[in-house]
């Protein structure tokens, strides 16, 4: 019978050449094998709900992190007065006042929904352009025309195309906001530091002088 002696290594031991090659075949290791991002969509939506804005993680999306047609976004609905309390709390002014008031009467009479949807235009992709918000419905019934004037009903035309357009560019930030995050997670579950990190925690292989596994201790 014949007996040889073998070196053995852990992970530690090898060469910094050996180390790099097994980082690189383990790189994705993090993101491969289960859903790395779902801590960042819990994190999103708890945020979303303080603004009055409401999704789950099956309709938000995402696709990353190399071609043009990648971002993220996300389809759900706003309450317009949580929103607009939200607001208040933050930066009570004269004006955000009586804006929280004029929507509040509106949508009690029922001129408005207070519900107003984020929808999806496209299938294809997911990035930031492919949702938007519905348009808010002006139901000018008999008694909206009875209760305003001409002047009245302008005026609140003009404050529902405003909140529109400040509550789609909102949105439009909530997703770019989204894909950075996600994007910072995924380098950093993917990264050097993070791959050689694991190796050396969980130290249960070892390795041959040339960086190939012997078996797990």
């Amino acid at each position: 019978m014949i007996k040889k002696e073998i070196k053995l290594y852990n992970f530690e031991e090898l060469s910094e050449e050996l180390q790099e090659k097994i980082i690189e075949k383990n790189r994705y290791m993090n993101v491969e094998f289960f859903d790395w991002y779902w801590i960042t969509y819990e994190n999103f939506i708890e945020d979303l709900k303080k603004q009055g804005f409401y999704t789950d993680k099956e309709n938000v999306d995402f696709s990353g992190f190399s071609c043009q047609g990648d971002g993220a976004s996300f389809t759900g609905y706003i309450d317009l007065l949580e929103y607009l309390k939200y607001k208040n709390e933050n930066n009570k002014t004269d004006e955000n006042i009586k804006v929280y008031e004029l929507f509040k009467k509106i949508i009690d009479n029922g001129y408005i929904e207070n519900e107003i949807k984020i929808e999806r235009n496209s299938l294809r992709y997911c990035h930031v352009n492919t949702c938007k918000i519905e348009d808010i419905i002006l139901y000018d019934y008999d008694d909206f025309n009875n209760e305003y004037s001409k002047k009245e009903k302008e005026n609140i035309e003009i404050s529902i195309d405003e909140l529109e357009k400040e509550l789609e560019k909102i949105r439009y930030n909530h997703c770019m906001d989204l894909y950075k995050n996600l994007e910072n997670d995924y380098n950093l579950a993917t990264s050097n530091e993070t791959i050689k990190e694991y190796l050396i925690d969980t130290d249960d292989e070892i390795y041959l002088k040339n960086g190939e596994i012997l078996g797990e201790l």
